[in-house]
């Protein structure tokens, strides 16, 4: 529901623009997780294919996966050097990443 929310909120203000969400398995460790979220990944493909009018493969998901750890590794370290930068916030930054398989 929330992720509807969010997708027309989007779409209101910024017309064009297209949010495509994916879900995660509620209990990671349960029997049908693995299967649950190869299926995710499978239909976040086709839908980028379709948007995109070109063939989504594997590789294409593991480089953008990859792309998208580094841009968190460098947003993570500007937040770092920032939070850091001030003495008397010592904040830890998270840092949580999406596994690419490989």
């Amino acid at each position: 529901m929330a992720f509807e929310t969010i997708n027309r909120s989007v779409k209101y203000a910024v017309p064009g623009f297209t949010v495509l969400t994916i879900g995660s398995p509620v209990n990671p460790d349960a029997s049908a997780a693995a299967g649950y979220q190869i299926a995710e990944m499978h239909r976040i493909m086709e839908q980028v294919a379709s948007i995109s009018g070109q063939t989504v493969g594997i590789d294409d998901l593991r480089a953008s996966i990859r792309l998208y750890n580094e841009i968190q590794r460098l947003i993570r370290r500007i937040y770092a050097s920032m939070l850091f930068s001030n003495s008397s916030n010592r904040t830890v930054v998270d840092d949580t990443r999406v596994f690419d398989g490989e």
